[in-house]
């Protein structure tokens, strides 16, 4: 169990060339499908966003981010891709956007925001909860900005689906992509390019 995978080098930070298999362990720097982020009982998305450096009050990760538990440790993947870096900090990386949860506004799916988008999910909670969903409120603090400050480039709105309440910070122009994550945007304008 938890020892038994301590010793096969199976410690949190050993990436794994299987999700499944624990002692798969290979370099974090060559193609693998997952990470061990601990080891017991706390095994949870929230545990996996602090492990990448982030907020799990307010970043939000794509759906193909996926925690489970395997021998007794914690292993993170993402949902049928390779990575050849180590989780550790990928939030505070400019590849860290892959693990965030945008919007393609042309087909209104959501995908990784490393993937052409229109729109950033700055906070999401299941459609049976009962609670206010403030998205301006979100909104300034997913940017360390408050949106009426960037009112003419980008737009806030709620999007409701069968599994979730989002809020959405949008860009208004309707042939233009989002450029940079706006997660912690503070002064910097937001980069955005045009669709081709």
């Amino acid at each position: 169990m938890v020892d038994d995978a301590m010793d096969e080098g199976a410690a949190p930070g050993a990436c794994l060339n299987s999700v499944e298999d624990i002692s798969s362990v290979v370099a974090c720097d060559t193609a693998h499908f997952g990470e061990i982020i601990g080891a017991g009982d706390a095994c949870s998305i929230e545990a996996a966003t602090r492990y990448m450096g982030g907020n799990p009050d307010v970043d939000v990760l794509d759906r193909g981010v996926s925690v489970s538990m395997v021998d007794d440790v914690c292993v993170l993947s993402v949902e049928g891709q390779q990575v050849a870096v180590s989780f550790a900090g990928a939030l505070d990386l400019n590849d860290g956007v892959a693990l965030r949860e945008c919007l393609n506004g042309r087909t209104a799916e959501f995908v990784p925001c490393s993937n052409d988008h229109t729109g950033e999910v700055v906070a999401r909670v299941s459609s049976d909860s009962t609670g206010s969903l403030d998205c301006s409120q979100q909104a300034t603090t997913y940017m360390d900005r408050s949106p009426a400050s960037v009112f003419k480039e980008l737009t806030v709105e709620q999007i409701n689906t069968d599994s979730a309440r989002r809020c959405m910070v949008s860009v208004r122009a309707d042939n233009r992509w989002l450029e940079t994550s706006l997660r912690a945007l503070g002064n910097r304008s937001p980069e955005t390019r045009p669709i081709n």
